[in-house]
């Protein structure tokens, strides 16, 4: 029999060379690369035995029926296990490795163990094939062969269907591409089986899978050459949706904007990448990513809580001292997180919240966290669900905290402050709960929620007949970078017939730090509504001169902590005294917050304050209440 073996010779140069690739490029620590690196291992072999039943198949004489019935064996035994291997391939690339127990271990291999007995069988009857004097001729069991084949790729199919969400669009296209071109070599060479193209059409499925679902460019991090974000949230994402329990090990040096700012970009990126080396060269059976900001993650994708805790040891030792880079010594406070999913941690959110989280060290070089000290994650989860309950049942409430005239003695301005008051968390102070809606977006529809019920309630209980002029509304930094800002608030208005003399805009001046250009162009569209605007946390360290004279702003909030300090400390109080009177030089109105006893109030008239806010007058109060301490104040005064 004549047999076409150019195929063969080029499916083995694609082998090696998609082999050789592997090995140099990706290496084998990850097990993905392990099984693609297998596959191509039997691929030659196979083809290399192909090729020589091939070669002594021209030979009609029988003087190497030996060795060709041999490598027709060898051949088949060796072959039949590619399509067992893409199983495996897949499992491992969707994260599902952890689920092959032994139950499903022996579903996967009992195919293989079939067709084996038929080749064992086939050694004294002839129900494969028959291979003597160069001829080859199949028998009904070889047909099981491709039976097993198509087998594995309908489960291959399946598999990847039902997990088509957890693969990038290029990993859909390497399998795909593998899958057809499979296809269509073991239909070609079952129909022309002189043909010997086979083995040149799984090269040619194996080299679509290097450059799609192996290439991992997009996935490393171009200063340290760990893995990067995306590549740790897609990965998180697979595991935790195949139900795996698996560890993560954040690395975060919390002084780490510190030394950027003090040594540079480029500098510190040459230590992120010593620091990088040395995690990917000592913890090679781990996953290393760098998140950004000074954090690395080592993720191991098993369960082994020795191994782990031997990890986050070797961890605290190393970052125990210094890092020393050249001549360089580098004061890193560290953290390490030991994260157990799903036990710590359920949902990509809940994990990326530890990058986030402001566990500040200020007396350890290093610190670890583990088990309960992450229930602060858990926190900022229940408190994001709260919000959402508050918003889709609209039970957000609307405060006010009434604000004194000094020169006329009347309540003529209030603060409108969102309280959240849920069923199962009870009372949430803004103050945790206001940061996590600006991560999370949510900040967007409160501030809507505030400034329309402030609208409302101007307008049906008629504030400006209790004497209120107009009202502060906070804007959150996120909501300054809002480019229809200025349109929503107009809608709004015009709904309720409320002029922008009525609300005074309170912000602070972090709102312009992440997109400046942004937030100037929002708040001239709302100047140029006729909109005035608030200073807040005066005196905080955060508000400077420079700033407070381009946003011209109308009135200035001096901190509480200024006034109180000023009762405990003579040179406070020098402090508050000559900012009131610089404030007023500039023409500004001041508001000074905090007030709390009558001497306060009477010592911030005489300093010359314009208005005054604090617990001395009243805590915020809702509306009907803050209603009837107008009339109330009102009437008192009059009287």
């Amino acid at each position: 029999m004549e047999y076409n073996y150019s195929y063969e010779l080029a499916a083995l140069i694609v082998f090696v060379f998609c082999g050789f690739l592997l090995i140099t490029e990706k290496g084998t620590k990850r097990r993905q690369n392990r099984i693609l690196l297998l596959a191509f291992t039997n691929c030659v072999l196979s083809t290399c035995c192909s090729l020589m039943t091939a070669m002594l198949g021209n030979y009609a004489d029988g003087a190497y029926d030996s060795f060709f019935i041999i490598s027709e064996y060898i051949y088949h035994a060796i072959h039949v296990t590619l399509p067992f291997l893409f199983v495996l391939y897949v499992y491992e690339i969707l994260s599902k490795w952890n689920m092959i127990d032994l139950k499903r271990g022996a579903l996967m291999v009992a195919p293989l163990l079939v067709f084996y007995s038929i080749l064992i069988l086939n050694m004294f009857v002839p129900v494969a094939f028959v291979a003597r004097h160069g001829i080859y001729e199949r028998r009904l069991g070889i047909y099981f062969e491709y039976i097993v084949a198509v087998m594995y790729m309908v489960w291959c199919i399946v598999e990847i269907l039902m997990n088509h969400r957890l693969l990038t669009a290029s990993k859909k296209v390497g399998f795909c591409s593998f899958l057809i071109i499979c296809l269509l070599g073991v239909l070609i060479q079952l129909f022309y089986p002189t043909v010997l193209i086979e083995a040149f059409m799984e090269a040619l499925g194996l080299l679509a899978l290097v450059f799609s679902v192996e290439d991992d460019r997009s996935a490393k991090d171009v200063v340290t050459g760990a893995r990067n974000r995306n590549a740790f949230i897609n990965d998180n994402q697979c595991y935790m949706a195949a139900v795996n329990n698996y560890h993560v090990v954040y690395v975060k040096f919390a002084n780490f904007r510190n030394f950027q700012t003090a040594m540079g970009v480029l500098s510190i990126n040459e230590v992120l990448l010593d620091i990088a080396t040395w995690l990917l060269d000592e913890h090679q059976d781990y996953e290393v990513y760098y998140l950004e900001n000074g954090v690395f993650a080592l993720c191991d994708y098993t369960w082994n809580e020795e191994k782990i805790d031997a990890l986050s040891k070797n961890l605290e030792e190393k970052f125990s001292k210094y890092w020393t880079y050249g001549s360089i010594t580098i004061p890193f406070n560290t953290q390490i997180y030991t994260v157990k999913i799903p036990k710590d941690v359920n949902n990509i959110n809940e994990l990326l919240s530890l990058i986030d989280s402001d566990n500040n060290i200020t007396d350890q070089v290093v610190a670890r966290f583990e088990g309960d000290d992450l229930q602060f994650v858990k926190r900022k989860s229940e408190v994001e669900a709260a919000i959402k309950r508050a918003l889709d049942d609209n039970k957000l409430k609307v405060y006010y905290q009434p604000i004194w005239d000094s020169s006329t003695n009347k309540i003529r301005s209030a603060e409108a402050l969102v309280r959240l008051i849920d069923d199962d968390l009870g009372f949430i102070p803004p103050d945790e709960f206001i940061p996590i809606a600006e991560q999370t977006g949510q900040i967007l529809d409160i501030g809507t929620f505030v400034f329309e019920t402030v609208c409302q309630n101007i307008k049906e209980q008629n504030f400006r007949d209790l004497g209120i002029d107009f009202v502060d509304v906070n804007l959150s930094p996120v909501q300054c970078m809002q480019s229809n800002l200025d349109e929503t608030f107009r809608l709004i208005m015009d709904k309720y017939g409320i002029d922008s003399d009525q609300i005074n805009l309170e912000i602070t001046e972090t709102a312009a730090a992440e997109n400046p250009e942004m937030f100037k162009e929002t708040m001239e569209k709302l100047k140029a509504m006729g909109f005035k605007f608030s200073l807040d946390d005066y005196g905080t360290g955060f508000a400077n001169i420079s700033y407070m004279v381009d946003m011209e702003f109308h009135i200035i909030k001096i901190d509480k902590t200024i006034l109180w300090n000023a009762d405990k400390s003579e040179t406070a109080r020098v402090i508050l005294d000559n900012t009131i009177r610089m404030i007023k030089e500039m023409g500004v109105n001041i508001i000074t917050e905090g007030v709390e006893t009558q001497s306060q109030r009477d010592y911030l008239r005489n300093a010359g304050c314009d208005y005054c806010q604090g617990y001395y007058f009243s805590r915020p109060v809702e509306r009907d209440s803050f209603v009837d301490y107008c009339i109330k104040f009102k009437s008192q005064t009059n009287g």
